[in-house]
């Protein structure tokens, strides 16, 4: 990240590896947030193309796909925000989803 890039509120991690429809419909799922201050981190383990291919038909500046053997230290390190949410691939998230973790987190005490 360059020293003018602002980092987003949240990242959100998906691990995924070899449910390429699964994993579509969670990604559409979360880039309908009603809340959209966030990044997509996919990191895909997949032993076949099919994932990737799912993902390159997203158009989204938030989204950034890693393809690789280890996957949560992998999606920890890249992610920006303060804030790290995991979901799994099979999971369709509410529309609300993100904007009730931001509130949530908010809501606690500075000290955290």
């Amino acid at each position: 990240m360059n020293s003018v890039e602002r980092a987003p509120a949240l990242s959100v991690l998906i691990c995924t590896r070899n449910r390429p429809e699964n994993l579509r419909r969670a990604v559409v799922s979360i880039l309908a947030n009603s809340f959209s201050d966030f990044e997509l981190i996919v990191i895909d383990q997949s032993t076949d193309a099919r994932s990737a291919q799912v993902m390159a038909a997203f158009n989204d500046l938030r989204i950034r796909y890693f393809r690789t053997t280890i996957s949560r230290k992998i999606a920890i390190r890249a992610a920006r925000a303060d804030i790290v949410v995991f979901t799994e691939d099979y999971c369709i998230c509410d529309r609300q989803w993100l904007a009730t973790i931001r509130a949530r987190v908010s809501a606690l005490p500075s000290r955290l």
